[in-house]
């Protein structure tokens, strides 16, 4: 048992490397760098193999739903700033108010709801990692759940906001995938460390209530706000 968490630390670090590897080459080759770098990710060297030898293609890609903005803007607006602390602080506020299913193996973060929004504006990133901080400070778990809550939601968001990039045919379905997957595994880790709870049943456990948070409740904030062009025109940074 012990060595399981090992493993899949040794694990996530290597797909990284290999998603990394995979989203560089696919610029290169303007190709898709977002899906690439989730394809690396999950197929690793199956999938940096793919895509050596993948060629550039010879049609001009199909424009974007809408126009994907880079994570930090420059020069950084008070817009990006002001939608940055308000996503911040509803996501502390959510997660303190609704603290008994907030915390613990067994949770349904309702505020996980706001993790859809990278997708659709890139101040959501730096805004759900310091509200996460915020509220894993008063979860009690120390620095674990402090920094390593917050760096798993950080690293989520990214990659959200990275689906951008793709046609909203084909990211759409994916935006809530990246929150679910990686605080299913990287909070049971900790949560595996510092209770020694069996971790792949942590790993279930965290993974239905993400999936209730980000999927379901997610998906219908995701749908309202593409119904709303006023709302969407609003998120725009």
């Amino acid at each position: 048992m012990g060595l399981c968490p090992t493993i899949f630390a040794i694990s996530f670090v290597l797909n990284l490397i290999f998603a990394t590897a995979c989203a560089l080459l696919a610029k290169n080759k303007n190709r898709y760098t977002a899906g690439w770098f989730v394809f690396g990710f999950f197929f690793g060297l199956v999938a940096l193999i793919i895509i050596l030898f993948v060629r550039e293609p010879k049609i001009k890609r199909r424009p974007f739903y809408f126009e994907p903005k880079p994570l930090i803007p420059k020069p950084i607006s008070n817009k990006y700033l002001a939608q940055s602390g308000l996503i911040a602080s509803l996501y502390a506020v959510v997660t303190v108010i609704l603290a008994p299913i907030s915390y613990g193996p067994i949770q349904v973060r309702v505020s996980e709801i706001l993790t859809v929004l990278p997708f659709v504006t890139p101040a959501a990133v730096p805004g759900l990692f310091i509200g996460c901080m915020v509220a894993n400070i008063y979860g009690g778990l120390g620095v674990y759940d402090i920094f390593g809550g917050s760096l798993c939601t950080l690293f989520a968001a990214i990659l959200t906001q990275l689906l951008s990039r793709i046609r909203i045919q084909l990211s759409a379905p994916l935006v809530p995938l990246a929150p679910v997957v990686i605080n299913s595994l990287g909070v049971s880790l900790y949560l595996h460390l510092l209770f020694r709870l069996p971790y792949w049943i942590t790993v279930s456990y965290i993974a239905v209530g993400e999936f209730v948070a980000c999927y379901i409740l997610g998906g219908i904030l995701l749908i309202i706000i593409f119904w709303k062009t006023n709302l969407l025109n609003l998120l725009k940074v």
